[in-house]
């Protein structure tokens, strides 16, 4: 994730991240309980990117969306959308959060890296442009 956060302008200024959350990640499964973990990055208060590990398989995206939500719905800029981003390495999950009275949220549709349709270039225009809007 760490080039696609350079490419994305992310790791330099006026750009602020911290890692703020980690939380571990157990999903039953008929073989054997899958195990990983849940990094969490934060870009200036305003998107919210979450990484899924697991050692043995990868972790479906949609299995961090309410986390990632939960996560979204503390952003202190509150007048301002929030963004974030799931992902495993190999799918990614884009959401938007307008908080108010009552919150209400949209999710993308997964963009894969499988050779089939290797979209990293769309995952990239998507995160460049999200770096333009909570610059504004």
């Amino acid at each position: 994730m760490s080039p696609l956060l350079e490419v994305a302008g992310f790791l330099d200024p006026p750009f602020r991240i911290r890692s703020p959350y980690g939380i571990f990640l157990e999903l039953e499964d008929p073989d054997e309980p899958v195990r990983g973990f849940i990094d969490a990055l934060v870009v200036q208060e305003q998107l919210w990117i979450l990484l899924v590990e697991s050692k043995r398989t990868s972790v479906p995206v949609p299995a961090a969306l309410p986390q990632l939500l939960a996560y979204m719905l503390t952003t202190p800029q509150r007048d301002k959308p929030a963004f974030g981003m799931a992902t495993n390495g190999d799918e990614f999950v884009f959401l938007k959060l307008v908080t108010g009275e009552a919150p209400q949220y949209d999710v993308s549709r997964t963009f894969s890296m499988l050779p089939r349709r290797h979209e990293l270039g769309e995952v990239l225009r998507i995160m460049k442009r999200l770096g333009q809007v909570i610059l504004t």
